[in-house]
């Protein structure tokens, strides 16, 4: 049988993990996340440090409004675990 939602659901799949394309470098001299938020303005990004979940946080918010009845949104919420050799 033939599911056209089954091919969409896929390809839906693919581009999310084409877009989460964020690189984490964690070794003896260094613990850097790196990602794309080029549609971000600085302002809009904010970036935690959360030490009773050991994680970072990074959190973008951009908010848009063109004209009287169109407004747009986006936004993303990224955690990642701090490496036990940074914890103190």
């Amino acid at each position: 049988v033939n599911n056209p939602l089954n091919n969409g659901a896929n390809i839906i799949l693919d581009v999310v993990e084409a877009l989460d394309n964020d690189r984490v470098i964690n070794d003896e001299e260094q613990f850097t996340i790196q990602m794309d938020v080029k549609n971000f303005k600085p302002e809009e990004i904010n970036v935690s440090v959360d030490k009773g979940d050991n994680c970072v946080t990074i959190q973008a918010i951009h908010n848009e409004k063109r004209g009287d009845y169109c407004y747009s949104s986006r936004s993303f919420v990224k955690k990642y675990a701090i490496p036990v050799n940074l914890i103190e």
